[in-house]
């Protein structure tokens, strides 16, 4: 879909202003977003749109290719991450563990757990991660980007579709699900995100923002999510 030039000029700067300042090391991460910016500036005199397809191809895919190993998938990640649904029980984990949630059908983006892995060795002062993510179509397609903003709580209480994709740090999963225990309260991914995100903001650690397309949801979930909400 089209994404219009002065909206998603503004988000992206504020992106990289977050994501960049005081850091070197990871700034080569924010590289696909100051290409993006580059391509939204050569197109400001014509006020022409860019399509998503074309950002995938343009900006996107040469920014993994050169960013990530060609061996990157064959890392061995489970050390790190446990990969969590809804069918799952809500327990404790090791808490120097990860969680990351996936709902069925759903899908990770193939450089996912790579970004995933990089953040949370450099940012030890974040307890959870969000990314942004898009829709897969029923003919295998990646459509209806989802471009997120820097941690909001007030949208985050409000809005149940703020985020599919969530990476959550063992010590603060464990420390969500005692309480909900302990106050006999229902235990649910939402309450435990509820949860997690008091008990980082008490600590006054980080909630951060990954500015990349890592989440792929499926039509099928995205459009009964929409009936269930009428």
């Amino acid at each position: 879909i089209p994404i219009p030039l002065i909206f998603a000029k503004i988000k992206i700067n504020k992106r990289l202003n977050l994501n960049t300042q005081g850091i070197h090391k990871y700034r080569n991460l924010s590289l696909s977003w100051r290409n993006y910016n580059k391509l939204l500036n050569s197109q400001r005199i014509d006020k022409k749109l860019i399509s998503y397809k074309r950002w995938i191809n343009k900006i996107e895919y040469p920014f993994y290719k050169k960013l990530i190993p060609e061996n990157s998938q064959k890392l061995f990640y489970k050390s790190i991450f446990i990969i969590f649904n809804e069918k799952m029980d809500f327990k404790e984990i090791d808490p120097e563990k990860w969680i990351i949630t996936l709902n069925s059908g759903d899908e990770l983006s193939k450089n996912a757990l790579f970004i995933f892995k990089k953040a949370c060795m450099f940012y030890k002062d974040t307890g959870l991660f969000y990314s942004d993510e898009d829709i897969i179509n029923l003919d295998n397609e990646r459509i209806k980007p989802h471009f997120k903003t820097a941690w909001n709580r007030e949208l985050f209480w409000n809005d149940p579709q703020y985020s599919s994709i969530w990476i959550i740090k063992g010590e603060y999963w464990n420390k969500a699900i005692k309480k909900l225990k302990r106050m006999r309260e229902k235990r649910n991914l939402r309450s435990i995100l509820l949860e997690v995100t008091f008990q980082i903001e008490i600590e006054k650690k980080y909630i951060r923002h990954l500015p990349y397309i890592l989440y792929h949801k499926s039509i099928k979930n995205h459009e009964s999510f929409l009936n269930n909400t009428k």
